[in-house]
């Protein structure tokens, strides 16, 4: 069983042990920081709290779409579909 990520998981820790969250964070909002004049964007560490108030994102959605996204992960990969052979016809 893997934990569930809460409000007090650093971001890039979530996305380091679950890539597949990235698309998550992305479709919600920015981890970048651009400030007036500055050629390169820097990442700040955030929780995933800090992240959701910042994008004016409800945190306990955010969560449950994190979580979701793990828990299908794995279920798919205990469960992997049986190969079903249905024929030259489906090729």
């Amino acid at each position: 069983m893997t934990p569930r990520i809460t409000g007090e998981w650093q971001v890039d820790e979530v996305l380091r042990r679950y890539p597949a969250t990235g698309p998550i964070f992305l479709q919600r909002g920015r981890m970048l920081e651009a400030g007036q004049g500055q050629v390169y964007p820097t990442y700040p560490q955030m929780t995933v709290a800090e992240y959701a108030a910042r994008n004016n994102v409800d945190e306990q959605a955010l969560l449950k779409a994190l979580n979701a996204e793990v828990e299908a992960r794995q279920f798919a990969a205990e469960r992997p579909l049986p190969f079903v052979d249905t024929g030259p016809e489906a090729r």
